[in-house]
Formats: C-alpha cells, sequence, structure tokens
C-alpha cells in the first residue's frame, strides 16, 4: 500500500512522502522511518521481556537495534518517534485531521476509517492467546487501520471504560495511542521494553482504564 501511494504521488521515497505530507506539518521532527545519523545518538536500545518457547524470542525483537538504520524502511517495525511526537500525531487525530486551521486529511475520510468494518468477526490473532489465559475472546473492532474500543468485556488495550469509537493503534508490546472522541480525550505511552503480548494487553488495559478514570 506504501509504495502504492509513493507511486501515485510521485516521491522518491515513502519515507520521504511521509515527510512531507504528515511528519513535518505536524511538527514532528523526530519521527523517521529507519534512524538517521541525527538522531542515532538519542535512540533507546529495544529491549525485550519474552517467555522462553513463546512465538518470538528477545533476539527475534533486539535484532531491530541493528537493522533500522538510516536506509531502513520498514512501516511495520521500522519507525522512530518520541513521545512528544506520537502525541502530536494522535491529537491531529482528535481534532479530526486539522493542524493550524488546515485539515492535511478530510474529516470524511478519518470518520471511515475510525468506523467499525469487521462486524462480530473475532480477532483470530488474539483469540488464542485469550483462551490460554482463560479470558473472554475478543471481537476484531478493526476500521481502515485503526484498531476500535467496541463494545463487550473481554480485555483490550484501550481498556472497559472508553467509549465504543475510541480508536487508535499499539506496537509489538511497547507502544500505544488512542483518542476517545466522545470525551474528547487522547492518551499515549511509548516504550523501548517490548512484553508478551497478554502481559501487554493487561498493562495497557491497566494504563488506559487509569487514564479514562482521571477525565472529567
Amino acid at each position: 500500500m506504501g509504495e502504492m501511494v509513493r507511486r501515485a504521488y510521485g516521491a522518491e521515497s515513502f519515507g520521504a512522502l511521509a515527510q512531507e505530507l504528515i511528519f513535518r506539518p505536524l511538527g514532528m521532527t523526530d519521527t523517521s522511518f529507519g534512524l538517521p545519523a541525527a538522531l542515532a545518538d538519542r535512540a533507546v536500545p529495544l529491549k525485550a521481556y519474552l517467555p522462553e518457547g513463546g512465538f518470538l524470542q528477545p533476539s527475534d525483537i533486539e535484532v531491530l537495534n541493528d537493522v533500522i538504520t538510516a536506509d531502513a524502511e520498514m512501516p511495520w517495525v521500522g519507525s522512530v518517534s518520541t513521545a512528544d511526537d506520537v502525541h502530536a500525531f494522535a491529537e491531529w487525530l482528535r481534532r479530526r485531521g486539522e493542524h493550524n486551521g488546515e485539515h492535511l486529511v478530510a474529516p470524511a475520510i478519518l470518520d471511515q476509517a475510525t468506523t467499525l468494518q469487521t462486524g462480530e468477526m473475532p480477532n483470530d490473532l488474539y483469540a488464542e492467546m485469550a483462551k490460554a489465559r482463560g479470558w473472554e475472546s475478543p471481537k476484531g473492532n478493526f476500521g481502515l487501520g485503526f484498531s476500535l474500543s467496541g463494545t463487550g468485556t473481554a480485555p483490550s488495550f484501550f481498556g472497559p471504560f472508553t467509549s465504543p469509537r475510541t480508536h487508535g493503534n499499539y506496537g509489538a508490546g511497547s507502544s500505544l495511542f488512542w483518542v476517545d472522541p466522545e470525551r474528547d480525550f487522547t492518551f499515549t505511552f511509548l516504550s523501548a521494553g517490548v512484553m508478551e503480548e497478554s502481559e501487554n494487553v493487561a498493562r495497557f488495559q491497566k494504563l488506559s482504564t487509569m487514564a479514562i478514570a482521571a477525565a472529567l
């Protein structure tokens, strides 16, 4: 999909296009696909805290410390950022694509992207994990590129008290952001520590619950 967008715009690279259309306009000066030399001395190494015999080994995660270089362009694992930059991105979504009086993305597009697209389908990725821990199986609760809070009582990254339309995303055991449009509330978390995924769900559910419980 990124390559399709790059070709449509005639950009040199997907990373360069993201800088032009999103990162620079939003003032996200510490965000990049790949690790530029100018940011290398500030990079916090990834550290994995994973049980033996699991789907991923610590080396599967920590090898990224060597792989994510200035030339790397891996949108699924290869971006670098700061909590401030991720929060700026999430706040832009909370404002429905508006920044400094200009809409970088039309509200209608964000409305569609943050609308439930998976109906009652289960979240197959987390169903087995939930079964192993004796949890209720979660619904898919996906929009277009966004995870949604949805309804139900299954453990989730966004916790049980965010509104159903709450939308955001999460990384491999280390990052999370969400926007609750009903409460006009944004939450951001960034870490360099990667946990086992069910432990990560439990952690983020607790943190999300604490955050939304403080909203007035």
